[in-house]
């Protein structure tokens, strides 16, 4: 009862909030993939036809909009992957 309750109390937070601590803990992944853990993890969910979709476009628009200044995109073979900003690069 009491690991439900936590996994509610998570849920709420939605995947804006986890998905900064996934790409702290695994840099360097597309948002497909951030988006597929959070939902085997029990991290995020969706009520999308298609969640991965939905969650990964909403990691990139939250980035492209500045509203995750802790996470920055690059292009790696042509994809979008995910990194946490570093000091050295706010500076740039």
């Amino acid at each position: 009862m009491e690991l439900k309750l936590q996994q509610e109390t998570n849920m709420r937070h939605g995947f804006k909030s986890v998905v900064r601590d996934l790409v702290r803990a695994h840099p360097g992944l597309s948002s497909d993939e951030y988006a597929q853990m959070a939902l085997d993890k029990g991290l995020a969910t969706s009520d999308s036809r298609n969640p991965v979709f939905s969650l990964q476009s909403t990691l990139r628009k939250e980035v492209r909009e500045r509203r995750m200044p802790d996470v920055i995109a690059r292009k790696v073979d042509g994809k979008l992957h995910f990194f946490r900003q570093t000091k050295t690069q706010l500076l740039l």
